[in-house]
């Protein structure tokens, strides 16, 4: 925890209440990262961490959801990049208001999403849909970047995906290259 955790958590809290007061039923969050921790000692922190939102989640029916990262991101630390990391963890907290946001820019980093889409199935509940080159997090618009638009459409179809999409792009390209 950094020296503003209380803050931090009064701040999820709050964005929690600010959706069911704009009628947003889903609520995105990126959990701790910190140097160190095990897979599953993350899972065990953050998993405390969450634990502290079930209040207001369950007060205002609003749904948490953690969000996938790329190696790129991370570095050395641990954090879930694969759909099947990102069950695993839904499965841990096991809470009806707590599932997955995926960001297929950090999945095409990665060079996966047909499986991992399929691996999350009824835990995933948005989409934050961006493209890139597949070596770093650009969020360029669709279709400008490497990213499989097939392997997206078949896995959240074969999932019968019923969630949002947020088209989360700075550009179409940075820097005049590409």
């Amino acid at each position: 925890p950094g020296e503003n955790w209380e803050n931090d958590i009064e701040s999820v809290k709050r964005s929690l209440e600010a959706c069911a007061i704009l009628g947003i039923p889903t609520c995105v969050l990126q959990m701790g990262w910190q140097i160190g921790p095990s897979k599953e000692e993350w899972f065990r922190r953050n998993k405390a961490f969450v634990e502290q939102f079930f209040p207001v989640m369950e007060r205002t029916g609003v749904m948490l959801l953690h969000e996938n990262s790329t190696k790129a991101n991370m570095k050395e630390r641990y954090y879930p990049v694969t759909g099947e990391e990102m069950a695993e963890f839904c499965d841990y907290v096991n809470h009806p208001l707590f599932g997955a946001c995926w960001d297929t820019g950090h999945a095409n980093c990665e060079g996966h999403q047909y499986e991992d889409l399929i691996a999350m199935g009824d835990w995933l509940k948005a989409i934050h849909f961006n493209d890139n080159r597949g070596e770093k997090d650009e969020h360029l618009m669709p279709f400008n970047g490497t990213m499989s638009m097939d392997d997206i459409l078949h896995g959240l179809l074969d999932i019968d995906y019923q969630g949002y999409f947020t088209l989360e792009c700075e550009s179409t390209l940075k820097n005049g290259n590409g």
